[in-house]
């Protein structure tokens, strides 16, 4: 179970977030009988993230993937897309409408289709989710700031 969504659950079913609940219109899936199993207990780590100026190309290539992790928050993009009304009501891990981009639980995967856009402003939240024994996690943007790479053609020029 990773939240919650219009009174039911969010899951991981098959490796892909989806939706758990009563109502057929607002759930991915429609359960006819259930059962929750404790499962070992885990960790969230938490990092907010400032995306003004990033791309989510620019926050996937960044993020270690040796540990799962969620993805939430608002970006503000400049796009104009509509937003198909047919499925308004049905959870999606990235929704994207008008000039707002919302991810509720999203993973890398899926953000393939939206990994070019680059926020005006708005911010993430990466979740990482550490089984008892994982190593720690340490979250750093800082695009490598501090170490200065200079290209073999040019190492004779300095």
């Amino acid at each position: 179970m990773l939240g919650a969504w219009q009174n039911g659950l969010i899951v991981d079913y098959r490796g892909k977030t989806r939706s758990v609940g009563k109502s057929q219109m607002q759930h991915n899936l429609y359960p006819v009988d259930a059962v929750l199993v404790e499962g070992e207990p885990l960790r969230v780590i938490s990092q907010r993230v400032d995306m003004k100026g990033r791309s989510l190309l620019w926050l996937v290539d960044n993020l270690q993937t040796s540990h799962a992790y969620y993805l939430l928050g608002e970006l503000y993009v400049d796009g104009d897309k509509v937003v198909n009304v047919n499925q308004i009501e049905t959870y999606h891990p990235v929704i994207w409408g008008g000039d707002k981009v919302k991810l509720h639980y999203a993973k890398a995967e899926d953000l393939r289709e939206y990994l070019n856009l680059t926020a005006i402003r708005g911010e993430v939240v990466v979740q990482f989710w550490l089984k008892s024994g994982d190593e720690a996690v340490e979250v750093r943007f800082d695009g490598g700031a501090g170490k200065i790479e200079t290209p073999g053609v040019l190492e004779g020029m300095f």
